[in-house]
C-alpha cells in the first residue's frame, strides 16, 4: 500500500500510525505521533493510518475552494487506499468537521462509515479562530500544543513540531492563494 508508486503523485500523503494489520484500517485525517496511544489501544491487528493533504491537491481546487469540494477530493483520494466500505473515518480539531463532510459524501455513496470526531470546533468559534490576533485563542492553541509536547518522546518532539511547521506552511499558503486570488 505505501509502497506502491502506481499514481503516488495523486493520492494522499500517507503516514502509518500503526501499519500491521488485516482488520478494517482506521483512518485519521491530518493524525500525527500524538495519536499513537489510540493505534495502540485500536490493537495490533488494524491498521492506523494518517492522510494528510498534498500541496498538489490544493493547487487542483479553483480557489476560494468550498469544504464540500476539499471533502470530496479527499473521498476520492482515500477510495484510491480503500475503494469500497466500510470505512473507519476520524478527524482531530479543524479536520474533524472535514472528515463529518467526507463521512456525509461516503454515506450518500451508499458506503457504510464509522465517524469518530476528537474536540471538533464549536461553529460559533469559527470567527474567532478566523482572528490570528485573538490572545485567549491564540493561549490555549500554546497550552494545547504543550501537554501534547509532554507526552512525547524526544524524537517524537521532533516530528510533532516538523508536523506543526508543516501544517502552517500549508495554512501560510492558503491564506496567500487566498488573498491573491481575492485582489484580483
Amino acid at each position: 500500500l505505501l509502497r506502491d508508486d502506481v499514481g503516488v503523485r495523486d493520492m494522499p500523503r500517507v503516514f502509518a500510525v500503526q501499519p500491521e494489520g488485516t482488520k478494517t484500517p482506521f483512518y485519521c485525517l491530518d493524525a500525527g505521533p500524538m495519536m499513537r496511544p489510540l493505534g495502540q489501544r485500536l490493537g495490533l491487528d488494524r491498521p492506523f493510518l494518517s492522510l494528510w493533504q498534498n500541496d498538489s491537491d490544493l493547487r487542483e481546487l479553483k480557489m476560494p475552494f468550498q469544504l464540500s469540494e476539499l471533502a470530496a477530493q479527499r473521498v476520492k483520494r482515500l477510495r484510491q487506499l480503500q475503494p469500497h466500505g466500510p470505512y473507519l473515518l476520524s478527524g482531530w480539531c479543524l479536520a474533524a468537521v472535514l472528515a463529518f463532510e467526507m463521512a456525509r459524501q461516503l454515506r450518500a455513496q451508499g458506503h457504510d462509515v464509522f465517524l469518530a470526531l476528537f474536540d471538533p470546533p464549536d461553529p460559533a468559534d469559527f470567527r474567532k479562530l478566523a482572528d490570528p490576533l485573538n490572545l485567549q485563542v491564540l493561549a490555549r492553541r500554546a497550552k494545547f500544543h504543550l501537554r501534547n509536547l509532554l507526552h512525547l518522546s524526544s524524537r517524537e518532539v521532533a516530528d510533532y513540531i516538523r508536523g506543526r511547521m508543516r501544517e502552517l506552511k500549508i495554512r501560510i499558503n492558503r491564506a496567500f492563494i487566498t488573498f491573491s486570488h481575492n485582489a484580483r
